[in-house]
């Protein structure tokens, strides 16, 4: 994995960690109108992030590939595989 993959990789993870920790901040605090916009921003860049890294490195999930290339899904590295 190249230092580019990890940072897009690390993007998309960080994006999706500040929506989980929102969505539990608003499941107790569902009034709170700042918090909503956090989460919409962050979701806007979550999804870049993630459409980014699929575009430039490859799936991330199997509903990320083409049926008629479902056999490239195994030929490629796993995101979280690194070089030792």
């Amino acid at each position: 994995m190249t230092c580019e993959q990890e940072m897009a990789f690390a993007n998309v993870l960080s994006e999706g960690f500040a929506l989980d920790d929102a969505l539990l901040y608003l499941d107790t605090h569902p009034d709170d109108a700042c918090a909503h916009s956090f989460y919409q921003e962050h979701q806007a860049a979550y999804h870049m992030a993630y459409d980014a890294y699929v575009a430039q490195f490859g799936p991330l999930q199997l509903d990320d590939m083409p049926l008629a290339d479902c056999s490239a899904w195994v030929s490629t590295p796993w995101p979280w595989e690194m070089e030792a």
